[in-house]
């Protein structure tokens, strides 16, 4: 009789056992779920920040990036407003150089006319 009541304790209390068991790692295994999930959540909230942050700076990217070319055209610009000055300044000195000449030459005639 004893065996067959330890037979009988063995039956029900295995199987109850693992119950039990089963239902730990069943409530460790949802918090592993419910922790990653919200783990996951963050992130997603992380990426569409990123996102919006990219999104930003492609924008600004695209703007400077426009400016840096205007600039470069006013650059050009300049350059060459630079070089139609200088030659301007070229033309100039050569004709103040001419128109001195002619001075100085009217001044000696002048000179000789008056001695």
């Amino acid at each position: 009789m004893k065996v067959l009541r330890l037979f009988f304790f063995c039956w029900i209390y295995f199987p109850l056992s693992l119950v039990a068991e089963q239902s730990t790692q069943l409530l460790k295994v949802q918090e592993k779920i419910k922790n990653v999930s919200s783990k996951l959540s963050t992130l997603k909230k992380q990426e569409g920040k990123a996102q919006n942050k990219l999104q930003q700076l492609e924008q600004q990217y695209g703007e400077i990036s426009q400016k840096v070319r205007h600039l470069g055209l006013q650059l050009k610009e300049k350059k060459q407003r630079i070089k139609e000055v200088q030659q301007d300044i070229k033309v100039q000195k050569k004709w103040l150089a001419d128109q001195e000449k002619v001075i100085a030459g009217q001044v000696k005639a002048a000179y000789l006319l008056g001695k």
